[in-house]
């Protein structure tokens, strides 16, 4: 059997890496670890799949960004088959593709990476600040307008806060949707609402594009879209690192589903 390092942090309490490893286990032989400590051994397998990495502490905020950095580098270099493929040029690499698919008139939240071109984004009471090598909601700011004199950017992005009907994500083996939720805004509660949703072929072609601009052959990716009061949808990213398959909300069908195209997506890739 061909042996895969599936790299995850358990401690973020994300129980669908559990899942994914069972599964994987019936084709592959797999050992689950974390960047930190595989140096020696990361030569050794057939294949290294990035999960839920993320950690849970935002004191590790740093060190976690650190190890990724070094252990892609290492990848390049060693010429390592890793899944989600090294080709993903979107959040595998921060946040500033976002202004790069603004500048080059995407329809995508309006970004800037400098304040020099504060003019394009549209007036607003608030603005958010965005680490571009942030995750989730680590690091996010929210800036008033009067305060933008006194800013700077930082490696970071400002866009502005704008309000919106749900979010919509589109979830994606390689360039195959699989399905998509959409997650709503509920007063009085902690979480979002979560509803399996039935996309339109134009909301299809929307999420597709970016799939389209994103160099990813091989890998399990996430278009996150919102849809503003109007109905018009604007990109809020493109999560090809390592991006949260919500398996907790599908029904058994979807979720084998995705469970098999996965898997089919990865023996491709190893006979590629």
């Amino acid at each position: 059997m061909q042996k895969i390092l599936f790299l995850t942090d358990f401690s973020n309490g994300n129980q669908e890496d559990l899942i994914t490893i069972d599964y994987l286990k019936q084709n592959f032989e797999v050992t689950s670890s974390y960047f930190e400590g595989i140096e020696s051994v990361e030569d050794q397998f057939d294949l290294i799949v990035i999960r839920n990495t993320w950690p849970s502490d935002p004191s590790k905020f740093a060190r976690f960004n650190h190890l990724k950095k070094a252990f892609l580098e290492r990848a390049k270099m060693k010429d390592l088959k890793v899944y989600n493929d090294l080709n993903a040029c979107c959040d595998r690499l921060g946040k500033g593709y976002s202004s790069r698919l603004f500048e080059e008139e995407y329809p995508v939240i309006p970004t800037i990476d400098s304040l020099k071109h504060l003019e394009k984004l549209p007036r607003v009471d608030e603005y958010l600040l965005k680490p571009k090598d942030g995750f989730s909601s680590f690091g996010i700011k929210t800036i008033a307008h009067s305060e933008l004199e006194n800013a700077t950017l930082d490696y970071q992005i400002l866009q502005p806060k704008l309000a919106f009907e749900h979010e919509i994500s589109f979830y994606f083996v390689d360039d195959k949707l699989l399905y998509a939720l959409i997650f709503s805004p509920h007063k009085g509660a902690d979480d979002l609402l979560v509803s399996i949703h039935t996309p339109s072929q134009k909301e299809i072609d929307f999420a597709m594009q970016f799939i389209q601009w994103n160099k990813m052959e091989y890998g399990a990716s996430r278009i996150d879209v919102l849809r503003l009061k109007n109905g018009e949808l604007l990109l809020l990213e493109i999560e090809d690192d390592s991006p949260c398959f919500a398996l907790d909300h599908l029904n058994e069908g979807l979720k084998e589903k995705f469970l098999m195209e996965l898997n089919r997506s990865i023996h491709r890739y190893l006979k590629d």
